[in-house]
């Protein structure tokens, strides 16, 4: 519930999807959350699934998030390298850096084997 959140305060929010950013960062009720107000909700990332979901590229959420939660920890931790690594051995899927990219900020989903 709102009420729930904002008790809680979290300083990050990661949600399942670009539009729920959005309703966070648009609907005053969620005004006085810091993760809200610091710009700090983040939505899950999408390849061949949703990252979140118990698939082949949950170990990609992990690495995704602890870059999140740690960044001064994982600064040297370059995502964009490791999705092009990781969908190569896994998938046999070429990806661009620019896919990479558009994946880790939250765009729309990149099938392997597809072109957009």
């Amino acid at each position: 519930s709102v009420e729930q959140l904002l008790k809680w305060d979290p300083q990050v929010i990661i949600v399942s999807s670009p539009d729920q950013v959005d309703l966070l960062y648009n609907d005053s009720r969620f005004k006085g959350i810091s993760a809200v107000k610091n710009r700090q909700v983040f939505p899950t990332p999408v390849g061949a699934h949703i990252w979140g979901n118990r698939t082949s590229e949950q170990p990609l959420m992990l690495l995704w998030a602890a870059k999140i939660f740690y960044p001064e920890a994982f600064k040297d931790l370059d995502l964009e390298s490791e999705l092009i690594s990781f969908y190569k051995q896994f998938f046999n899927y070429s990806m661009t850096r620019e896919e990479a990219r558009e994946i880790l900020d939250g765009g729309p989903i990149v099938k392997p084997g597809q072109k957009k």
